[in-house]
């Protein structure tokens, strides 16, 4: 166990471990209530976009797209219900949030995701080019990437 955590330690690209903690801080700053821009959330989607390119790679490109989709719809759904939950006041772009921890747990969905995708790749390429695989990580992706849409719809009809 200790020599794949090594691994994974040191093969990871450098730049991964100062994402996880940027991604981290962003979570915890979300957990509390807050004043923030709306703009903000108008960006948030973007973050899906990191998810496209492990999509676009994977070997069942029918499947990975028409999961993703599916789930980035359903994703879309939820993050738009889920967001009235949090949003004490707007006042122009001005945003109140209550505190929550969907934030941050939908980063780390994303985030680590992505790092299995690419973790199976190198050991299990095989089952990483499995329908079953492809579908889920696909849908995973897709209702985390959706949801920041979602909430970034809510923010801009209330």
């Amino acid at each position: 166990m200790s020599q794949l955590i090594s691994g994974i330690a040191t093969n990871a690209p450098i730049w991964v471990w100062p994402l996880l903690i940027v991604l981290i801080l962003v979570g915890i700053r979300s957990s509390r209530d807050r004043t923030t821009s709306a703009y903000l959330y108008y960006g948030l989607p973007l973050l899906g976009i990191m998810s496209i390119n492990a999509i676009a790679n994977q070997p069942n490109a029918a499947i990975a797209w028409a999961c993703f989709v599916t789930g980035y719809v359903m994703g879309i759904a939820v993050g738009y219900s889920r967001q009235s939950n949090w949003l004490i006041e707007k006042s122009g772009a001005r945003l109140t949030l209550q505190g929550e921890w969907f934030t941050m747990t939908v980063m780390m969905v994303i985030f680590f995701s992505n790092f299995v995708n690419g973790f199976m790749l190198s050991v299990a390429p095989t089952a990483q080019a499995s329908p079953i695989f492809t579908a889920a990580f696909a849908v995973i992706i897709g209702l985390a990437a959706g949801s920041f849409l979602g909430r970034a719809a809510f923010i801009l009809r209330a």
